[in-house]
């Protein structure tokens, strides 16, 4: 018997004392990135957490700006994502929960699905159990990989954060008991502040854009901007440079067309969520292919319009009947997005909250059980 397995059987016995809080490692480590995102899906789960399950300890791993994330969330314990930190944090916790974000990709490269799998394979090996909560899919070749059977063999449930995903998971071997249809956890973060944020759509428009540079027209898309407003916001999801991201694609742009369209990125490593709301959450019309910039949008009230880049937009903007933007290479097109763009109907919105509860509670539930211990 390992030293490891051991100290599993100690802490599992342990952990059955019904006094005894349980110990969550969040091992997916992307937070702190600098994907505004990713903030929202993490204060989300926090407001949960603080009301129905205040006794669980919880860490997260960061294998970015961790300080940052310190001073947004400092009520969890934060680790460093080094690997002998990974393993540490995986030997202390009772259960590794990976939380959001599109696990199942490879369109950015297989290294997000490697991660996850090599992760539950060890926590397999220490004896925790693993669920995903409000999880996506960006391409559906994704889920024909070895990693993602491996995630789906691994993994004691999962929740996705809408129908599409979960119906091609279905539809790629997974099993329906062990597969269920849950919500993004931002929306839990951003309809708690809906009264706040339909006071802050006044006015403009704004574009929020991720995309291959080869399928954006940049004239076209500032002119079909400047039809609707004047002076268009550039809005940046996601800070940091990255091929097709937001500030990759204004530097892209000539001087004169930056000329017409005012920046904002926001101050990602200093910056409150009450900040990036703020920020966020002022426009009345949003043309975006960022998906957490969809869920703010609607909750905000803007008129929108969305480009689907990859099945996650298709997913959430078939789920919330959102106006589609068919091309960014197009005038034609893009002005008729805008156009078309419409606010988001207030019950499709509150049904997300409550799948976004129940998929928690629901996690709560196995995790009692799995544990022993009364929650």
């Amino acid at each position: 018997m390992t030293a490891t397995s051991i100290m599993r059987r100690t802490d599992d016995a342990l952990c059955r004392d019904k006094f005894r809080p349980c110990k969550i490692l969040i091992g997916t480590d992307f937070w702190g990135a600098g994907n505004l995102g990713d903030d929202f899906m993490l204060a989300g789960f926090a407001l949960w957490v603080q009301e129905h399950a205040p006794h669980w300890i919880i860490t997260i791993l960061c294998a970015h700006d961790i300080e940052a994330m310190r001073i947004r969330f400092p009520q969890f314990s934060w680790v460093v994502a080094d690997e002998t930190s990974r393993r540490v944090a995986h030997a202390q916790a009772d259960l590794w929960l990976g939380l959001g974000g599109a696990i199942f990709q490879t369109d950015g490269g297989p290294w997000l699905l490697d991660r996850v799998a090599a992760d539950l394979a060890f926590s397999r090996s220490c004896g925790i159990p693993a669920y995903l909560v409000g999880v996506g899919l960006n391409d559906d070749e994704a889920l024909e990989t070895p990693q993602a059977r491996e995630i789906h063999r691994l993994t004691k449930a999962i929740w996705t954060r809408d129908a599409r995903c979960r119906r091609a998971m279905l539809e790629a071997g997974f099993e329906a008991a062990k597969v269920y249809h849950g919500a993004d956890l931002a929306h839990l973060a951003f309809g708690a502040q809906s009264a706040l944020t339909n006071q802050l759509s006044i006015a403009g428009i704004a574009a929020c854009l991720i995309a291959d540079p080869s399928q954006v027209d940049c004239d076209a898309l500032v002119q079909a901007l400047r039809a609707v407003d004047e002076r268009p916001i550039w809005l940046c999801q996601e800070v940091r440079s990255l091929p097709g991201s937001e500030m990759n694609l204004y530097d892209s742009m000539s001087p004169l067309l930056r000329e017409h369209l005012t920046l904002y990125c926001p101050d990602y490593p200093n910056a409150s969520l009450a900040d990036l709301e703020t920020e966020l959450l002022r426009f009345r019309v949003i043309l975006t292919s960022r998906y957490h910039m969809t869920l703010a949008s609607a909750w905000a009230g803007a008129r929108l319009a969305v480009f689907d880049r990859n099945r996650k937009l298709t997913g959430i903007r078939e789920e919330l009947d959102i106006a589609e933007c068919t091309s960014l290479s197009s005038l034609p097109s893009i002005s008729q997005s805008l156009q078309a763009a419409r606010s988001v109907e207030r019950h499709r919105l509150k049904e997300c909250v409550e799948r976004a509860l129940a998929m928690l509670d629901h996690l709560k539930a196995l995790v009692t059980v799995e544990m022993g211990t009364a929650q």
